[in-house]
C-alpha cells in the first residue's frame, strides 16, 4: 500500500475506509514490512483491513 493512504496519530497508524452514503471512517491498521511497489515506497498491511475494502486518501 502506498504511504499516502496512511496517517499516524498518537502512535497508531490509520487509513480511511470509504463507506456507502457516509463520511470515510478511520481504521487502525498494523503495518508490516516497507518495500517498493512499481518503484514507489509502500508498506504491507498486516491487519485492520479485509478483501474488498475501499480506501480514500486523507
Amino acid at each position: 500500500m502506498p504511504h499516502d493512504f496512511i496517517t499516524t496519530r498518537f502512535g497508531l497508524d490509520f487509513v480511511k475506509l470509504k463507506r456507502e452514503g457516509g463520511e470515510p471512517l478511520d481504521i487502525v491498521v498494523q503495518l508490516g514490512e516497507h518495500h517498493e511497489i512499481d518503484g514507489k515506497p509502500g508498506v504491507e498491511i498486516l491487519s485492520g483491513l479485509k478483501v474488498g475494502d475501499t480506501l480514500v486518501t486523507p
